[in-house]
This record gives structure tokens, sequence and C-alpha cells, in this order.
């Protein structure tokens, strides 16, 4: 990843905002789209921290999200 990434605003304890950090990064250097990243980085929310988690990233901000 060439630009840091910079949390701007988190409202999760510090372990959950470092794991996010860490698989942003898997994921921006595993997957070339947006929805690939989010659908990536829900998998990993949901499996570690129960489900019903979104996911929203981009400049179109696509996501991958269960609506109930």
């Amino acid at each position: 990843m060439n630009e840091q990434l910079k949390v701007i605003m988190a409202y999760m304890p510090k372990d959950m905002e470092n794991n996010a950090v860490n698989w942003f990064n898997e994921a921006f250097s595993t997957y070339t789209t947006h929805k690939d990243m989010a659908d990536y980085l829900k998998q990993k929310f949901d499996h570690i921290y129960g489900r019903n988690w979104q996911c929203i990233i981009g400049k179109n901000f696509e996501r991958q999200a269960n609506l109930l």
C-alpha cells in the first residue's frame, strides 16, 4: 500500500480497530476491486466478532451487507 492508512473515527475497541487495519492491508494487497475488499473484511468481522457487520469501501461506497 503506497499511502498511509489513517483511521479518522472508530467506535470500537483498539484491538478491533487494529484488526480492521491489518485485514484492510491484507485485502488491499490481495484484491483489485473495492467490492472484493469489502467482502473480505465483512467475512473476517463476521467470523471473529459475530454476524451482521457491514463494510463500505471506496469513493463510491461499494459494500457487502446482509439486509434483513
